[in-house]
């Protein structure tokens, strides 16, 4: 027998084959919408498989099939008892301005949407980077408390192969803000969220590098400006620090078609250059948490400066540098902090509140 692994839709899967023919003869059974790795057997072969996993509410574990009986159990767990939420978790399908299907989780408290909720939009959008299910505290603190947490797969990441990753950078990076906008469109057109709701999640607590793609706090509602001018940002951020290896996905200052190509984006956004925050206006709700050791604090208070279209939602704008957030390892000392400090700020702009606890207090 011949045992594969596969990411489909960035949701994991495990297929059984016939050993000579290649044949799909079956597949093994999984918890739910989660992620696969690390197959394993034992060195003589036989009838068992063991394989890790995860999902949103599931923490690391191996899982244990039987060939015989077509059976998965769970054969260890992570240390420590986690008391998970009753939540439920579904991918969709919405469809982007050109027409290009997107998937995205939607993790709820309930199957169905039975009134609008505060929602939190993910999304990432770069490098090729696949945003898998996988456990997260935060995640389910929000579920808990009643709100509803969904992750767009933008262009740009890599869970629909290579193509989906160039179709989301360089000359093409307005498709992962596209699609972007879709994701809370969507969620609002089902009856999840309202636009007073959803808070734009960028980085707030976790996922890999930086997610440059998406940028945070209800760009999706507020729609093209801070989108288009972020790419040109990103542009002449590739002249220092750590910005030259982005350079692939964003282009830099110093090509001159590329820099073209990002002012040409920025040319559609309203009064050409943004706009600033007014005194008395009222904006939609935003939080940054750039790392001291990234290259991009340099550009974030400019960013937190460069908001969308004022609305009569309420909300604010929160930009904030911390030595231990930033990019891959160096973001794993605080992050238990960055989570509590960023979920609550965005509760007590959005209205979620906390069971037990009254209303979430602003940060």
């Amino acid at each position: 027998m011949l045992v594969a692994a596969w990411t489909r839709h960035a949701v994991g899967e495990i297929t059984l084959h016939d050993a000579r023919t290649g044949t799909r003869t079956g597949e093994v059974p999984l918890p739910g919408v989660g992620s696969v790795g690390g197959l394993s057997e034992r060195p003589e072969g036989g009838h068992e498989l063991w394989v890790g996993y995860t999902d949103q509410v599931t923490p690391s574990s191996v899982l244990k099939f039987d060939a015989r009986t077509g059976e998965t159990t769970t054969w260890a767990t992570a240390p420590g008892a986690v008391e998970v939420p009753q939540v439920h978790t579904q991918q969709v399908v919405y469809t982007s301005a050109d027409g290009t299907e997107v998937r995205m989780l939607v993790v709820s408290p309930a199957e169905a949407p039975d009134r609008p909720r505060p929602t939190v939009l993910y999304g990432y959008g770069g490098f090729g980077a696949s945003m898998t299910p996988g456990y997260s505290a935060g995640v389910l603190a929000w579920v808990e408390a009643g709100g509803v947490y969904a992750i767009a797969n933008l262009r740009g990441g890599g869970e629909e192969g290579e193509g989906w990753h160039r179709d989301g950078m360089l000359a093409n990076k307005q498709h992962v803000y596209d699609d972007f906008h879709a994701a809370a469109e969507w969620l609002t057109a089902e009856g999840w969220t309202t636009p007073q709701q959803p808070v734009d999640q960028r980085r707030l607590e976790r996922r890999p590098a930086g997610g440059r793609g998406a940028d945070p706090a209800a760009r999706a509602c507020s729609r093209p400006w801070s989108a288009r001018r972020r790419c040109s940002t990103w542009c002449a951020t590739s002249l220092f620090g750590l910005g030259a290896t982005w350079a692939s996905e964003y282009g830099t200052a110093a090509d001159p078609e590329q820099a073209r190509l990002a002012a040409g984006l920025l040319a559609g956004a309203p009064g050409g250059r943004g706009h600033r925050l007014s005194r008395g206006a009222v904006h939609r709700v935003r939080r940054r948490h750039p790392g001291r050791p990234d290259a991009r604090p340099q550009g974030s208070p400019r960013r937190c400066s460069t908001p969308r279209r004022p609305t009569r939602a309420s909300g604010r704008c929160c930009c904030g540098a911390r030595r231990t957030s930033g990019t891959a390892a160096a973001r794993c000392r605080g992050r238990s902090s960055l989570t509590a400090d960023s979920l609550s700020f965005a509760a007590h702009h959005t209205g979620l509140t906390v069971p037990g606890a009254g209303a979430a207090t602003g940060v």
